[in-house]
């Protein structure tokens, strides 16, 4: 899901910052082109850890313009088939739930929600639940998905996961972890996300190392 990875990009700049700060300069328009940004390459770019190198410059004929050549180390998010991230929910409403996992903005759809959970508007908050009331989800739970697939495009990627034996799973859990809350977690078969600005920052509110292969989160009452 993190890497530490070296990159390169190039950084065009305009005549009036040629002067003492023009590495400075470089460096600044640097962090501001491409933390944030996402790849389907290489995914989200979290931070830029280290510059190691900025090239000569190239003068761009008829412009004025120099192109500078930079090699930089950053922390990258990319997530792959076959894994299991953490999510929180953000908005729940009668089409699905829209969830955050970092940078990532997920939209569940209800068809991808298990059938025995209805939606219920009179609900303070809103809240997808069962008819025992033994599992719910509504907003600000933290619920967990497995990557089952994934699309890359030029400027997003797109992610899927599919239904697992949500009964018999859930039937397992509750007899291992006996008095505990459920919440479920999505088999939404498709969703996209696209860039938001978030830097190290986010590396601290986001638990690795902690997820259990399953569409079921279980979360201490």
């Amino acid at each position: 899901m993190f890497y530490h990875i070296s990159l390169e990009h190039e950084i065009l700049l305009h005549p009036r910052y040629f002067g003492p700060n023009l590495l400075n300069t470089v460096k600044q328009k640097l962090f501001t082109e491409v933390e944030g940004t996402c790849t389907g390459k290489y995914g989200f770019v979290i931070a830029v850890t280290t510059i190691d190198n900025i090239g000569a410059g190239v003068i761009q004929p008829g412009r004025g313009f120099v192109l500078y050549p930079v090699k930089y180390k950053a922390i990258v998010f990319r997530p792959f088939k076959g894994e299991v991230v953490d999510a929180v929910v953000t908005q729940v409403n009668k089409v699905g739930l829209f969830t955050e996992i970092g940078p990532m903005s997920c939209f569940i759809s209800r068809h991808s929600i298990p059938s025995e959970m209805e939606f219920d508007p009179n609900s303070n908050p809103p809240c997808y639940k069962t008819t025992d009331e033994d599992i719910v989800i509504q907003q600000d739970d933290e619920i967990r998905l497995k990557i089952v697939g994934t699309r890359v495009d030029k400027n997003d990627i797109t992610l899927y996961t599919y239904p697992e034996n949500w009964r018999a799973f859930k039937a397992q859990i509750a007899a291992q972890y006996s008095g505990a809350r459920l919440k479920v977690a999505s088999n939404s078969p498709a969703f996209t996300f696209g860039q938001t600005n978030r830097t190290l920052a986010f590396l601290n509110n986001f638990p690795l190392g902690k997820v259990r292969v399953s569409t079921v989160a279980l979360v201490s009452t």
